[in-house]
């Protein structure tokens, strides 16, 4: 190793580089999981509270309160758009990769280099490909964080129709 490297710690930031870069592939994985619990608790969610409504007017023709078919018509937008949402999650995004071909050649111009070369040079890179993808898991973040919001949004509406179709018959029957 060179003497500029060796003894200068610059070992520990190598490993707690490559550690970060692993946590974020980690956090990678964990927003796409999510994201389709999303997409699937979404469509649970709106199955269940159609299935109720139609529940409660079973057998009975009443008709929607209000508000209560814009409530719903809204409710289901909102659970739409959480699906989508959470579909975008797991697209996948452009983050920064090392190149094969550049690879092959930069190995060939560096094959000589010292330990501590080396261990610069792949140091470095694997900063690049740090914050390309730190960048990347932080989008997913927010669409995922926007997914839960508009699945909440698509649960207090629906609910909200509901209630008001339960206390609308009551009042009828």
């Amino acid at each position: 190793m060179s003497s500029a490297v060796a003894g200068s710690g610059f070992e520990v930031y190598a490993d707690f580089l490559q550690e970060q870069l692993t946590a974020e592939e980690v956090r990678k994985t964990s927003l796409e999981q999510r994201g389709l619990a999303v997409i699937t608790s979404s469509g649970v969610l709106a199955t269940l509270g159609f299935g109720s409504l139609a529940l409660v007017k079973q057998g009975e023709r009443i008709p929607l309160p209000g508000s209560s078919t814009y409530l719903l018509v809204a409710g289901a937008t909102a659970f739409l758009i959480a699906a989508v949402l959470a579909l975008a999650t797991n697209a996948p995004l452009r983050h920064r990769a090392v190149n094969p071909s550049e690879l092959k050649a930069s190995l060939r111009r560096h094959a000589t280099d010292v330990e501590g070369t080396a261990l610069i040079r792949v140091t470095s890179t694997r900063l690049g490909l740090l914050a390309s993808t730190r960048q990347g898991n932080d989008l997913k973040a927010k669409l995922f964080l926007a997914a839960m919001v508009a699945e909440v949004l698509g649960v207090a509406l629906l609910g909200t129709t509901i209630c008001l179709v339960i206390v609308g018959s009551e009042v009828t029957t």
